[in-house]
């Protein structure tokens, strides 16, 4: 599903963790060296990208067993009909192909859904995962996607996209010209929420098999490299409140935590690459506060700490 358009705008230091063109490709800049960061619980392996133990292979099998019974599609909550397709959770392109022989992922989440309703959300997906690319650089997840991403390049693929990517990058913002070490970069702010979500239902369904609405306003933030997660983070953070999970952290781990005291608030946080941190707090789909019931969640919010164009 394309967004409608809308887009917002960050800026960032370029000799910081930033991102800076050259010629006719973006680079990152070689700043200071960003440790990993993790979030909740303590991981007990010490690899990003560590073998499963017997419990997680106990857990994948009993996943297979409920998965061969869901008889509906999360994407539209329709009863499944062919032609079906496999739709991965997160999506698959988040795992580089370098990545996926080496450490043989055969444990990536998919759901059974239409081929109709999965196709529509590829542009989208391509969208989501280029957009980041010049942020993740690293971490060993986030080197072998930016390597997968030049790799492609030199093919001639992908090259439309890239170059809308790179379009995004911007020295001047509103007439006013930025400072040397200052770089803005626009991000289509419907597209990026309505993949939020999407994964967000994904992973929901998986567990509960449950059908959230196609439609929900998500309150978002995105923190690069180098930037200060968001308060509402480290305070839930601090808290304990998050656990990590996700059977290959080291590419895609996430966390979920709900406050019934606040009309059932849920708090997401996603870790992409070992190097970006995403959170998405929203009220539950079965809120019946005033703003849910009257107005209804339409239009997704800016991101933290950007502006609407």
């Amino acid at each position: 599903m394309q967004g409608s358009g809308a887009r917002i705008e960050a800026l960032f230091p370029t000799y910081s963790q930033g991102a800076y063109l050259d010629s006719d490709i973006i680079h990152q800049s070689g700043g200071a060296t960003m440790q990993p960061r993790e979030f909740g619980t303590k991981r007990t392996c010490k690899s990003e990208n560590r073998v499963q133990s017997k419990d997680e292979s106990q857990a994948a099998r009993i996943e297979l067993k409920t998965r061969k019974a869901i008889s509906i599609c999360y994407l539209c909550g329709e009863p499944l009909r062919n032609p079906r397709d496999d739709d991965h959770v997160p999506p698959k392109q988040f795992y580089a192909r370098s990545l996926r022989r080496k450490y043989k992922t055969t444990n990536l989440l998919t759901l059974p859904t239409h081929r109709a309703c999965n196709n529509a959300w590829k542009l989208d997906e391509e969208y989501f995962v280029q957009s980041l690319v010049p942020f993740v650089r690293g971490s060993e997840a986030g080197d072998a996607l930016w390597r997968h991403t030049f790799d492609k390049l030199h093919k001639g693929q992908g090259v439309a996209l890239v170059m809308q990517v790179k379009q995004e990058f911007m020295r001047e913002v509103g007439g006013v010209i930025l400072p040397a070490n200052v770089i803005a970069k626009r991000f289509d702010a419907d597209r990026l929420h309505d993949v939020l979500w999407k994964i967000i239902r994904g992973l929901h369904f998986s567990d509960t098999q449950e059908v959230w609405p196609e439609r929900w306003t998500l309150a978002v933030t995105i923190t690069l490299p180098g930037q200060q997660p968001p308060d509402a983070f480290l305070a839930i953070t601090n808290e304990s409140l998050l656990k990590t999970r996700g059977p290959y952290p080291g590419v895609f781990a996430y966390s979920d935590h709900v406050f019934p005291d606040v009309n059932n608030l849920h708090f997401w946080a996603m870790l992409l690459w070992n190097r970006i941190i995403v959170t998405a707090a929203f009220h539950d789909p079965h809120c019946e506060c005033e703003h849910c019931t009257f107005i209804g969640p339409v239009f997704p919010e800016p991101l933290s700490g950007t502006r609407m164009l």
